[in-house]
């Protein structure tokens, strides 16, 4: 039982910390804003931070892409035109429960194609149950944790988009098919595994198959967190005798660049793109697939900006047909919902599985494992919580 008498102290610290925070972030916005118009031109901080960034493990900055100064911003010129192809695909869990009746995990899929021809959305989606021993135990023994879950979903996310993009390259839909996800497209799961490594070389494997297949595939993170684009600016006001020693000793601590660009950038528009020089990045680039991301304002009020970050592979981002269709096609869905791109929605709407259908999926399992003459029972103390909390109501 939550006694909410017990926390108001703590509400009060935390109204009082939000607003120091808040106090805080404003200024250093207007730090920022001072440093992007004093920045060095873009190759001349690449020439800098380059060299040295392999010797600040903990600078989690970006590098400018092309030469196109940081301030600047674009906006999309037109509508999507007729004959554009959208594709979004998101998932969800089931996660395995050991005091349930049975044991298992599940991953769904839902995808949905949105073509520019006047044709109404078309939904799909692929489910799968996880039961045997070897899905639901790691090498020690125990349940497979909610990462492993995690890296297995967005495999099988990416796998289910480069399937449907084959699909509709076989019938000849026009190039470039858009190919959204939600979340960041660089890798951002642990690689302390064989099966982690396996898991990322699929993944690898399944960017590959959409760029085949003629598919612009799109990371899309919205209210983004990181300071990437700030810790890039701090870089910018060091000298080379300062470098790499004090790219860590960023001195803004309280804006994020999700802050940063609400003053940056105006409805509909968008940043240059950067790279991060993670690992990550550099085995992406090793097989041709080097992640590039940019800002963009999805919101149309100029006082509440919709900040997001996508990601995508250079290959694509350096075509500047596709780079602007997909800056069309992202305003165009986003206005559609009012700040949500429509196809992430409802890709969103067809993975999810709900409270209930999770309780009719378990019902069925008990009872085709007792007509099997099997028992499934709970354990002990999922009985007496269930116990507790329905003599509670």
């Amino acid at each position: 039982m939550l006694k909410l008498r017990q926390l108001r102290a703590d509400i009060q610290k935390f109204r009082e910390r939000t607003l120091e925070t808040r106090a805080q972030g404003l200024k250093d916005i207007e730090t920022a804003l001072k440093w992007l118009d004093t920045i060095p031109e873009p190759g001349q901080l690449r020439d800098s931070i380059l060299p040295v960034v392999a010797m600040a493990k903990k600078w989690h900055g970006a590098i400018p892409t092309t030469d196109i100064p940081l301030s600047s911003s674009a906006k999309a010129k037109t509508l999507p035109p007729p004959g554009t192809t959208v594709i979004a695909v998101d998932g969800s869990q089931i996660y395995p429960d050991r005091h349930a009746a049975v044991l298992y995990y599940l991953i769904q899929v839902g995808g949905i194609i949105f073509r520019y021809n006047g044709q109404a959305p078309e939904s799909h989606s692929d489910t799968r149950l996880y039961f045997d021993e070897h899905e639901l135990y790691d090498e020690a023994g125990f349940i497979v944790s909610a990462q492993h879950i995690g890296q297995q979903r967005t495999l099988k996310e990416l796998d289910y988009l480069a399937a449907l993009i084959t699909q509709e390259h076989r019938k000849s839909a026009a190039p470039p098919v858009i190919a959204l996800t939600d979340g960041p497209l660089l890798w951002a799961q642990k690689q302390d595994n064989r099966a982690a490594n396996y898991a990322l070389e699929q993944y690898l494997n399944n960017i590959s198959r959409i760029q085949q297949a003629q598919g612009m595939p799109v990371g899309f993170i919205e209210r983004p967190g990181g300071r990437l684009f700030i810790d890039l600016l701090w870089a910018g006001q060091l000298s080379k005798d300062d470098l790499p020693q004090k790219l860590e000793q960023n001195p803004l601590h309280y804006a994020t660049d999700e802050q940063l660009m609400g003053h940056i950038l105006k409805p509909g528009e968008r940043t240059v793109w950067l790279q991060r020089p993670s690992a990550t990045n550099t085995a992406f680039a090793r097989e041709g697939h080097l992640i590039w991301c940019c800002y963009i304002n999805i919101g149309e009020d100029v006082h509440y900006p919709v900040i997001a970050r996508l990601e995508t592979p250079a290959w694509a981002a350096q075509n500047p047909e596709w780079e602007e269709l997909l800056h069309a096609v992202l305003i165009h869905q986003s206005h559609l919902l009012k700040g949500n791109p429509y196809v992430l929605a409802r890709a969103h709407e067809i993975a999810l599985v709900s409270t209930k259908e999770k309780a009719t999926l378990d019902a069925l399992l008990q009872q085709d494992l007792w007509q099997a003459g099997i028992p499934a029972r709970q354990s002990e103390k999922a009985r007496q919580k269930s116990y507790l909390s329905r003599s509670k109501t």
